[in-house]
């Protein structure tokens, strides 16, 4: 438990208990009490960390924990022969179990299911520059503080999948101090154990909580890039550096192999951590980032609530998409989560292995 809980919980159950309870009958005032302790928390974990993970885990403190035993304690007093709730015009028990029932519902997904219901999303593109099928796999945001199960098993669904090319767009080991060098050894030998070992290479490059030495989870077989590229013939492959990938006006030219651009030629594929890279001049035939983890929460109609990027909305939110000239840009929702003080959550929002088939013009 997080000192953020503890923050959130002591501040807010009180009031909670005595709204709840209806003490005094003065639900109102123990409603604005409530509000205050809320504020106070919220506060409080926004000056201590200055960023917005903090204060997230304490308003899903609130929503998942505080707010329901609230409800169910208003429930309870509901059902007292001739008590009703006595500032809200005798709100029925039903009403108040009802909004508990679901809001424990979606915590139970958002915490417990969603984040390990790792799911493979595929795709089918077509271009001229591809004699024969090939298939990328896109590991995004592995974004782990400890190397377990659910780790080998994106690990082992992806190798399964018989990549000729495999991504890792950034976000790795998000864990610091003595014992990350465990975490990232442990995930090193796994992967290089592991059938993960695509003929045309695989290739890593630093996402946001990269620290150095961070290369070092990756074997000797796997390529990490920063700023720079591997020509594989068919393929060709340009890694960017964390600040490449967020900037939006980055230009990077095509180096064909002197054939005209609807002939068969190398495939040239561009990842990096952001997706805002993709809003610059980008020659390539395939753009691959990550870093947005859809959001990590979404809600119907509105989609995600934070993307940290400069992408339009809907793309944040992960998938394919045609770029204006032909090319296709693929962000993907990610594999892990977002570690820290940050709440570990995801609502409609799985992760995802993605898996996109190029295939040559014409043929399916």
């Amino acid at each position: 438990m997080s000192v953020y809980d503890i923050l959130a919980l002591a501040l807010t159950l009180p009031p909670a208990v005595a709204w709840g309870l209806d003490i005094g009958q003065r639900r109102a005032r123990w409603q604005w009490v409530g509000f205050i302790a809320t504020g106070a928390a919220v506060s409080v974990a926004t000056v201590t960390t200055g960023f917005v993970f903090a204060p997230m885990r304490v308003l899903c403190n609130v929503l998942f924990v505080t707010l329901p035993f609230a409800l169910a304690l208003a429930s309870g007093r509901a059902r007292r022969a001739g008590r009703r709730a006595s500032s809200l015009g005798g709100v029925p028990a039903w009403a108040f179990a009802g909004v508990a029932a679901l809001l424990v519902g979606v915590a139970v997904d958002a915490f417990f299911v969603e984040p390990r219901a790792l799911g493979i999303e595929r795709h089918e593109i077509r271009s001229a520059r591809v004699e024969r099928r090939l298939r990328f796999v896109i590991l995004a945001d592995l974004q782990f503080d400890e190397w377990g199960d659910y780790e080998r098993e994106a690990i082992d669904r992806a190798a399964a999948e018989e990549p000729d090319v495999v991504l890792f767009p950034g976000d790795f080991v998000q864990k610091y101090g003595a014992e990350r060098r465990a975490v990232l050894e442990a995930a090193r030998d796994y992967i290089d154990q592991s059938a993960l070992r695509p003929p045309l290479g695989s290739y890593a490059v630093a996402g946001n909580i990269e620290v150095d030495g961070w290369e070092k989870m990756f074997p000797e077989r796997m390529t990490t890039l920063s700023s720079s590229d591997v020509d594989r013939g068919a393929v060709r492959v340009t890694g960017l550096t964390l600040g490449e990938s967020f900037d939006r006006n980055l230009v990077i030219r095509s180096r064909r192999d002197g054939r005209k651009g609807g002939e068969v030629g190398t495939f040239h594929v561009v990842v990096g951590h952001a997706p805002d890279f993709s809003l610059g001049h980008i020659d390539a035939d395939l753009l691959v980032a990550g870093h947005t983890h859809g959001g990590q929460v979404q809600l119907p109609f509105i989609g995600p609530l934070v993307t940290f990027s400069a992408v339009p909305r809907e793309q944040a939110a992960g998938g394919v998409f045609t770029r204006p000239d032909g090319s296709h840009l693929v962000v993907s929702r990610g594999i892990g989560m977002e570690r820290g003080d940050a709440p570990r959550l995801r609502f409609l929002c799985t992760p995802q292995i993605v898996v996109i088939d190029v295939v040559p013009d014409g043929q399916r």
